[in-house]
């Protein structure tokens, strides 16, 4: 061993990093990108928990609900509980949290995933910053929250994996109810700590304790029961100069049946920050270490470090020496202590290092003496070794950068053939070992030796997820005293998968589409090959390419009969698909139908954990018409809003932001279920592009199942009982409107009336709604972010108008009428109202609402007061501008800044009368 000696000994307060940082990282791993996601978490703020997508459990072969080698890794949160999540950041599976226990399973799996990143790193419960959190627990949230905390994971395990929006509305009911908050609270989704809500503060760490006493045993049910117990003793007056107290940690078991049992009275183990703090001084000025194999720690006054207002027993912490990569240090230790002093010294250190982290560490006793866990603190001690650390070759480090980074990687797709010589990249005196990490699950590598001592490194295995670029691979190499570690980036990581061959679609779609159906005559049998439609260039080697013909999975028939496969929904005909591709459409038609189908699927390793499979694509077949000499099968209703995506302008939020969006319905025909897109940002500018030939079904990342309905006389209705809330709702069809120049458009619409009747906590309830479902998202995307234009002085505008308009429905006696809106906003330098014929009335900023064929009256009796949301626009009143034209004037004596502006009229009887609605954006 060679000779060592200390060089200094800093102590990091409770989180210690390599480097010697206040924490090893106060930052999120990755740089985000501007206007991302800022997530929080906390029982009390969460510093360095690892933010994490718990991926759905058909993508994986380990645990749910917690964190694993293969989930994806967002990165750390911060000294207050946040990490910004880039704003395209695609959530997977579920939102999560999971917290690191110093030399715990979690931190010990992160430490082998990427130790640059994870050795030495574990959370602190910043409402005791002095100490790492005593258990590692794992906390999820619902889809577009941004909080996530023991509130959140409360719902989020009633609401149950890929919960529908039904399921997550009874699950807030259901918590919110536990919690004693109105069914409508959303306080459990907010930061409780910044509201300086004590009582939610409190029962967040109940709930930790809680859920870590009942391990397994913390099923929904038990979940909602210890909620509920909790909410007891928040609201007990007797702990009520408690809830402010973080040492407060009452404990709430419960066994295997959901039974919740007597509450643990518990005070928590604390390290003194007083004491601490003292520690840090004296180890900082100490200069008592002269030999590496040595190290004492005496004279320090911290007989009091860790307390315990359970324990009145005298409290001897435990000591342990690792390495920063966690790897425990053989040592001989010796501890004394005295009423005012504690002495630990360790001798016979077998492992030589540059740092080391020590630990000191004692168990937390509850009043009933049940031990609650281990509580620890750190410092660590760096070395200066004569022995120096490698040093990094720039030109060799140049050279893999590019090799790792041009590497074109693809989900679920074997890496093939990529090797190079990597060691060189570092350059010591002493023989050098080299490890390689990657933030990639499902990535692995192998190390063989060159004839002449040196490394090459193979990639092996397959990314088990998509990713952005950025991941990395890092390569350590290590003397056997000092480890050094240099990080590369990747380029993005392609979604594996088989893709549809678009213009291959449409020609055979045209061939399929000119063969005739008759009913009772056969089908003149028609072979076609597919193999073009789908590109399956990405799977080439990983298996036979299979196909499928047929219906969407189906449940079996009564005697275990196939109903899907080789199917389509006219009765009689069938499909059939063989191992090369060739498509045969086949059997004679039994019944007179429009609109017939079936779907084609491409895949490889079919029914296995490595089936990769394109999206079904759907075929329509010909109209059925009757035999020779019958009458042509009439055109399809013009009121049928089945098997189309409808678009919608739609108020609403995401992520608490209100606004316009661009709403997707679909009723679908062939389940009779009813789907909507799932919103995003984005929805605020532009409408979610959908593949058409696919069903929403069949595209579970864009869309959500709504409900189940019933279709009776062309009016579709859902309903919903769950004992304390039912409603019925139903969606009549009124007309259909030809777009432009009499031509079915993207402006073709619906004119759709809602109504639902039903009975909550407040009673009865009756509610409606009027609008319009258009065929194409041009529609929508005309009147919503409508950028603002410029006015340059007192003149006419200087950009072109940004007039846009709709038509606006209503009717009487279900007769439906309409009536045209048009809408502007711009922004001016100055206006005082003299230019005549101009349009500038004052202000720096003007907008306009026009309503055609109608009067100001008229408008009046049938609509509230029309508004801009989103800035201090002043309402001038109504101008009758000609006959049945009314103007609506709004000014504001301040700029349009950057965002996003509503123009909204809302109807005084919505049974009658359509929302007007516009959004204009300023960028």
């Amino acid at each position: 061993m060679k000779k060592v000696s200390l060089l200094a000994a800093s102590v990091a307060l409770a989180l210690v990093g390599c480097g010697g940082s206040d924490g090893g990282s106060d930052t999120n791993t990755g740089t985000p990108s501007a206007g991302g996601i800022v997530i929080t978490g906390f029982d009390g703020y969460f510093k360095n928990a690892v933010v994490f997508d718990d991926m759905p459990v058909a993508t994986r072969t380990s645990t749910v609900g917690k964190l694993d080698s293969n989930d994806v890794i967002f990165g750390l949160t911060d000294g207050n509980g946040k990490i910004t999540l880039p704003k395209n950041t695609e959530i997977k599976g579920t939102l999560s949290l999971q917290t690191i226990t110093p030399n715990g399973d979690v931190q010990k799996m992160l430490i082998a995933r990427d130790p640059s990143k994870f050795a030495g790193v574990y959370t602190i419960d910043m409402d005791h910053p002095t100490q790492a959190m005593a258990h590692e627990v794992s906390f999820r949230t619902l889809p577009g929250e941004k909080i996530i905390s023991p509130l959140t994971d409360l719902v989020a395990a009633k609401a149950g994996t890929n919960p529908t929006q039904t399921q997550i509305k009874q699950a807030k009911k259901e918590v919110n109810t536990a919690l004693g908050l109105d069914a409508e609270n959303t306080d459990v989704f907010s930061d409780v700590i910044a509201a300086g809500d004590h009582v939610l503060h409190k029962t967040a760490q109940i709930l930790t304790e809680s859920k870590v006493e009942a391990g397994n045993n913390y099923t929904p049910a038990a979940a909602i029961a210890i909620a509920e117990k909790a909410t007891e003793i928040v609201n007990d007056p007797e702990n009520a100069d408690k809830l402010d107290q973080p040492n407060f940690k009452p404990t709430i078991p419960v066994d295997n049946t959901g039974t919740v049992g007597e509450v643990i009275i518990n005070n928590k183990l604390v390290v003194s920050k007083t004491i601490y703090d003292n520690l840090i001084k004296q180890v900082n000025s100490a200069d008592k270490f002269t030999d590496v194999t040595e190290i004492s720690l005496i004279d320090l006054p911290i007989a009091e470090l860790f307390v315990d207002a359970d324990n009145n027993n005298e409290i001897i912490p435990e000591v342990k020496i690792s390495t920063v990569n966690g790897g425990d240090v053989t040592a001989e230790f010796n501890i004394t202590k005295t009423a005012t002093e504690l002495t630990i010294s360790a001798q016979n250190i077998t492992t030589v290092r540059d740092t080391y982290i020590v630990t000191l560490s004692s168990t937390d006793i509850a009043v009933n003496d049940k031990n609650m866990g281990v509580v620890s603190t750190t410092f660590e001690i760096k070395v200066d070794l004569e022995n120096s650390a490698p040093t990094l070759n720039l030109q060799v480090k140049n050279t893999l950068q590019e090799w790792l980074g041009s590497l074109e990687l693809q989900q679920n797709v074997a890496v093939f053939d990529e090797k190079m010589r990597i060691s060189d990249l570092f350059e010591d005196e002493d023989k050098l070992t080299y490890s390689v990490y990657s933030s990639v699950a499902g990535l692995e590598f192998a190390l063989a030796p060159f004839n002449d001592g040196g490394t090459e490194l193979e990639i092996l295995g397959k990314p088990n997820h998509a990713y952005p670029a950025g991941e990395t691979i890092t390569i350590s190499a290590t003397d056997g005293i000092n480890t050094v570690y240099e990080e590369f980036t990747l380029a993005a990581i392609a979604e594996a998968g088989i893709t549809i061959n678009e213009i291959k679609y449409v020609a055979l779609q045209e061939k399929i589409t000119d063969i005739t159906l008759k009913k009772g005559t056969p089908v003149i049998e028609a072979q076609l090959n597919i193999t073009e439609l789908f590109n399956t260039e990405s799977v080439n080697g990983l298996g036979a390419i299979e196909y499928y013909a047929g219906l969407e999975d189906k449940a079996p028939g009564p005697n275990g009969e196939n109903l899907h496969e080789g199917f389509t929904t006219v009765d009689g005909v069938n499909v059939n698909v063989d191992t090369n591709g060739t498509l045969t459409i086949y059997g004679e038609p039994n019944e007179i139908i429009k609109g017939g189908y079936f779907y084609l699927m491409a895949g490889v390793n079919g029914d296995t954990s490595d089936e990769i499979s394109s999206k079904m694509v759907k075929i329509t077949l010909s109209d059925v018409q009757p035999a020779d000499g019958g009458e042509i099968i009439p055109p399809e209703t013009s009121l049928n809003l089945q098997d189309k995506y409808l678009y919608k302008i739609e108020s609403g939020n995401f992520n608490g932001v209100s606004g316009l969006f661009c709403d997707i319905r679909y009723y679908d025909s062939s389940n009779k279920k009813f789907y909507m897109n799932i919103r995003t940002e984005i929805n605020k500018e532009l409408c979610t592009v959908v593949n058409t030939t696919l069903s929403p079904s069949n595209q579970p990342e864009l869309f959500e199942e709504v409900a189940e309905y019933t279709l009776q006389n062309g009016i579709f209705t859902f309903s919903y009982n769950d004992g304390s809330e039912q409603f019925t709702t139903t969606h009549s069809p009124l007309q259909f409107d030809i777009g432009y120049d009499s031509q079915v458009s993207p402006f073709s619409h619906y004119v759709v009336r809602a109504n639902e009747v039903g009975i909550d906590n407040d009673g009865e309830y009756e509610s409606a709604e009027l609008y319009s479902l258009y065929l194409g998202a041009e529609a929508v995307e005309e009147v919503i972010a409508v950028k603002t234009t410029h006015q340059s002085g007192n003149d006419h505008t200087t950009e072109s108008s940004n007039f846009r308009n709709q038509l606006i429905h209503y009717t009487d006696n279900n007769e439906v009428s309409e009536f045209k809106v048009e809408a502007q906003m711009r922004s001016l330098d100055f206006c005082d109202g003299t230019l005549e014929g101009s349009m500038c009335e004052q202000g720096l900023a003007d907008a306009d609402l026009i309503i055609k064929d109608m009067s100001c009256s008229e408008f009046q009796n049938a609509y509230n007061t029309p508004y801009v949301n989103g800035e201090h626009f002043i309402n001038e009143g109504y101008i009758e501008n000609g006959i049945n034209k009314c103007g609506i004037d709004f000014y504001s004596e301040s700029a349009i800044t950057s965002g996003f502006y509503t123009f909204r009229a809302s109807p005084k009887n919505e049974n009658t009368h359509e929302e007007i609605n516009f959004s204009f954006k300023k960028d």
